[in-house]
């Protein structure tokens, strides 16, 4: 399934702020929860100097991201397709932060 980057405007935004920016962007993502070919909130990453908030969705139609924004009234900047890798560590596992 593809996937598509959410860019949203957060003004101020902190840190300390990130699980509620996770909630909505779940929230969007449960928008569509009960139809076909749902989306899913796969990853957030905010950038509090630049007020910039990034959430990454798998979802069947760039169409059904913006959709679901639309119903959760969540306001975003832009939606496009992105490929998304996750870096792993030589011995295969998951890399630390």
């Amino acid at each position: 399934m593809p996937t598509y980057l959410v860019e949203r405007y957060v003004p101020r935004a902190a840190s300390a702020q990130l699980a509620e920016i996770v909630s909505t962007a779940k929230a969007a993502a449960g928008q569509a929860g009960g139809s076909p070919g749902a989306i899913r909130c796969l990853a957030v990453t905010l950038v509090p100097g630049d007020e910039l908030c990034y959430c990454l969705f798998e979802a069947p139609t760039i169409e059904a991201v913006r959709h679901a924004h639309d119903l959760a009234q969540i306001p975003c900047e832009r939606i496009i397709e992105a490929f998304h890798a996750t870096a792993q560590a030589p011995d295969g596992g998951a890399s630390p932060p």
